[in-house]
């Protein structure tokens, strides 16, 4: 046992000092994730539903492998941590759209789900203060809700984490080749393009009748002939998609679908926020490319991207209502898919 607690603390005091400070983020905000959460439970008697007990075991599992990864340093296990916090963004954004009745119910977390409640049962359990919690009663902090909390966390903490990582990878690969960097591009710029298509699938859907529906379908097919051109460069390099590919199509129709049904302008500010990321994403990418074809076709589509903003602000992007909250959600949300694209 001994051995054991010696052979932690030293490779503890390694990761922290010489070695990846993943583990260490992803262990210590897990622990103030669980801390807070249960401090709610038994002090302020805000009691879990059954997705809060799942978004926590989320913390748990990401714990246990930072620990894991303290014990033997393992890029699996770096990877499988992302991997549990990115799923638990996805059961919170889940969590938050059946809160805002967004989403149908299929794990029976609201009392709409409970078909065999009675009216006096559930008008019963309405009044009893110990009760569980369903989504339908969330509970909120400076008025906002605690899944709505955790999903914010998440995207900081995959943030923050991710450019730590990023920043990590680019010190120890400072003679980085070219064709690493190229096939890191071509991945990620692929993976956007994917995305930005699903959020106007999104929002296409919603909007179909109208005044802006032009606009969005122009701008969509203008991002399909970017995706093709990724497309073809990534069978033509041979270059491995990321494999959130299927992660990042749900949240874009999600987040393409909430900010429609949030409003024409809502759903400008979302375009807004996205492609600003993706321009800054390919003006940094051009300054660091040779001069050739590949750099000339990025350049031609940052220029596009960019009107693809410019658009949005015209039809009132910036009228939205929260729209410096909702475009710094957003923001960040892009930064932290480009990340992981670059990891996964």
């Amino acid at each position: 046992m001994n051995t054991l607690l010696y052979t932690f603390r030293d490779n503890l005091l390694k990761v922290v000092c010489n070695n990846s400070r993943i583990p260490t983020i992803f262990l210590l905000s897990s622990a103030a994730a669980l801390i807070f959460a249960y401090v709610l439970e038994y002090f302020f008697n805000m009691l879990p539903c059954k997705l809060c007990t799942y978004e926590r075991i989320v913390y748990y599992i990401a714990g246990l492998l930072a620990v894991a990864c303290m014990l033997k340093d393992n890029k699996i296990l770096i990877y499988a941590m992302f991997c549990s916090y990115l799923i638990g963004a996805v059961i919170s954004f889940y969590h938050v759209g059946l809160e805002l009745h967004l989403f149908h119910d299929i794990l029976g977390c609201t009392e709409q789900a409970s078909g065999n409640v009675s009216i006096e049962e559930l008008r019963n359990n309405l009044l009893n203060p110990n009760y569980s919690p369903s989504c339908d009663r969330p509970h909120y902090v400076l008025g906002v809700s605690l899944a709505t909390w955790n999903l914010i966390y998440l995207i900081v903490a995959l943030f923050v984490s991710g450019k730590v990582y990023c920043g990590e990878r680019n010190l120890n690969n400072l003679r980085y080749s070219n064709n690493q960097f190229l096939q890191q591009a071509i991945r990620v710029d692929h993976a956007g393009e994917y995305g930005a298509i699903c959020i106007y699938s999104g929002q296409k859907f919603i909007l179909k009748k109208s005044s802006i529906i032009n606009e969005i379908i122009e701008m969509e097919e203008q991002e399909k002939k970017h995706f093709h051109y990724f497309n073809e460069k990534i069978k033509e390099q041979k270059v491995r998609p990321t494999v959130l590919l299927p992660v990042w199509r749900v949240l874009g129709v999600s987040l393409g679908v909430a900010t429609a049904i949030m409003g024409k302008k809502a759903a400008m500010a979302c375009t807004a926020a996205v492609e600003e990321v993706i321009g800054e994403h390919y003006k940094e990418q051009v300054s660091h490319l040779e001069d050739g074809e590949l750099r000339e076709t990025i350049s031609k589509f940052r220029d596009e991207e960019l009107e693809h903003r410019d658009i949005a602000i015209q039809h009132n992007a910036e009228s939205a209502f929260g729209y410096n909250i909702l475009s710094s959600f957003i923001k960040t949300g892009c930064k932290a898919a480009i990340c992981l694209s670059k990891l996964i």
